[in-house]
C-alpha cells in the first residue's frame, strides 16, 4: 500500500496537472521573473501557495493591478514554497 506519510504530504493541487486539457494555463514557480512573464501573457491571474489551504493567501490579480510585483515579493518572502499561478477563467463564475 501507499506510505500514509507520502499520501498525506502530497500536494493535491498538483494532481490536476496530470490532465492539462481540463486545466487553465498554469505555472508553478518561485521565480519572480517567470511569474511576471506568465502574468504578462495571461493578464488576469490567480496566485496561491502550493501548500496553502482553505483559500488562504489566494489572490486574483487583474490586468490593471499595479501592486502585482509587491504582492509576489511579499508572498515569496513569507514562505519557501512555490506559488501556483493560473490564468483566470471568467466562466468559473458558472461553477465547476
Amino acid at each position: 500500500m501507499n506510505d500514509p506519510t507520502h499520501v498525506r504530504s502530497g500536494p493535491e493541487k498538483l494532481y490536476p496537472l496530470l490532465v492539462p486539457e481540463f486545466m487553465p494555463p498554469t505555472l508553478i514557480s518561485r521565480d519572480q521573473t517567470e511569474i511576471e512573464a506568465f502574468r504578462a501573457d495571461h493578464k488576469d491571474v490567480i496566485v496561491k501557495p502550493l501548500y496553502g489551504f482553505g483559500g488562504g493567501d489566494v489572490f486574483r490579480v487583474k490586468p490593471d493591478d499595479s501592486n502585482f510585483g509587491a504582492l509576489i515579493e511579499r508572498v515569496l518572502g513569507r514562505t519557501r514554497e512555490p506559488l501556483i499561478v493560473l490564468a483566470f477563467l471568467p466562466a468559473v463564475a458558472d461553477g465547476d
